[in-house]
């Protein structure tokens, strides 16, 4: 699907999608008669990637982000531009990145699994 100088990069489930422009990156609500957008930030760093339970994370503005139903939540600041991969395991999420530092992973504790 394309909207004027809108583009659907990734679906993020529950009627929700992250759509890139121009102007940046934005966090996409769809209802029956319409499509709301919030910016998230300038430039997508990543591809999202998914924990096993399905919920979406990505890079933006050097920033690890997660999405839910409340929108998207703040994990860690990454310091790299571009990532190759976001990673997963038990309770801690990993950005490896590749700009400015090849290779190099951060490591984050993931708030969002707390109680899970």
């Amino acid at each position: 699907m394309r909207l004027e100088s809108v583009d659907i990069h990734s679906w993020l489930g529950d009627r929700r999608l992250l759509l890139t422009s121009g102007e940046g990156v934005s966090l996409g609500i769809m209802f029956p008669d319409r499509l709301e957008a919030r910016r998230v930030g300038i430039a997508l760093g990543s591809q999202v990637e998914s924990r096993v339970d399905g919920v979406p994370y990505a890079l933006i503005d050097n920033e690890l982000l997660a999405f839910d139903r409340a929108g998207a939540h703040f994990i860690g600041r990454a310091q790299c531009s571009q990532a190759s991969s976001i990673e997963f395991w038990l309770r801690h999420v990993a950005v490896i990145c590749t700009r400015p530092h090849p290779t190099r992973a951060l490591i984050f504790s993931d708030s969002l699994t707390v109680g899970h």
